[in-house]
Parts: structure tokens; sequence; C-alpha cells
């Protein structure tokens, strides 16, 4: 399960090139439909899931003009 949510290289058994996919804070990590459980996901950089973020999920609060 992902602690963060993140670009994630994923490295394959070695029929596919590394990629880079989104993951989100929570998600498990998918398996291959190829190598099963033999891909591995390294954290490249963590960042906000957009709808998860404080400002965009909190609370409407109408500001004062």
């Amino acid at each position: 399960m992902a602690a963060v949510s993140g670009v994630y290289r994923v490295v394959h058994r070695g029929h596919r090139a590394d990629h880079r996919v989104m993951i989100i804070k929570g998600d498990e990590f998918p398996r291959c439909r190829r190598c099963s459980r033999d891909v591995t996901y390294e954290l490249i950089e963590a960042t906000e899931y957009g709808p998860h973020d404080w400002d965009f999920a909190g609370p409407n609060l109408r500001l004062v003009e």
C-alpha cells in the first residue's frame, strides 16, 4: 500500500522498460499482468493529489470582498 501520493518508477522483470506512474496514498500497488508481483515501485517525487489538498477539498469558504 502506498504510504504517500506521488510519481513512482515502475521496474518490471525485463519484459518492459522502466516507466513512471502516479499512485495515490492508500492505493495498493498494482500487479503486472505479465510479471505479477515481480514488479517494484520506487518513489521519485512525493506530491499531493489535487482533490486531497486542503485548499481544494477543505470547507468552502466565501471570501469577504
